[in-house]
């Protein structure tokens, strides 16, 4: 009888320690943030820059009625909406550290119609130009 008791006392504490070290790991993600920035431009002046924040969206609504919203993922950002007629800054996708070199505007989203820039900053590596040769 003894030994069916230690047993159990053995098990709870097992099951309890497992249970904290699991909240323990989700309360380390949630709030986590990169080295990683997004400026936002209006009209070609700074209007905010915030650090990535995976799921958090920015709402930008101008006095003049246009609307965009941006979503910060993983290492980037992406349009989510915006109130322009062609929708082109949506379909420009998602901008990460991984593939700006790769895309046409680079480290940037552009609406045109709402005279809004976003651009991925990328604070712990150097700035590099695409278009600079393999050296």
């Amino acid at each position: 009888m003894e030994h069916r008791i230690k047993n159990g006392i053995l098990i709870t504490f097992l099951l309890a320690g497992s249970i904290l070290m699991i909240i323990l790991g989700f309360a380390s993600l949630r709030g986590k943030t990169s080295d990683e920035q997004i400026r936002i431009y209006i009209n070609g002046e700074l209007y905010k820059e915030e650090n990535l924040v995976p799921g958090k969206r920015i709402r930008i609504q101008q006095e003049n009625g246009c609307v965009n919203v941006i979503r910060m993922t993983d290492h980037g950002f992406l349009m989510e909406s915006s109130t322009c007629h062609n929708q082109l800054c949506i379909q420009q996708g998602e901008v990460t550290s991984d593939n700006y070199a790769l895309r046409a505007l680079g480290n940037q989203v552009i609406c045109i119609p709402n005279r809004v820039t976003v651009e991925l900053v990328l604070n712990n590596a150097e700035s590099v130009n695409p278009d600079a040769p393999d050296v």
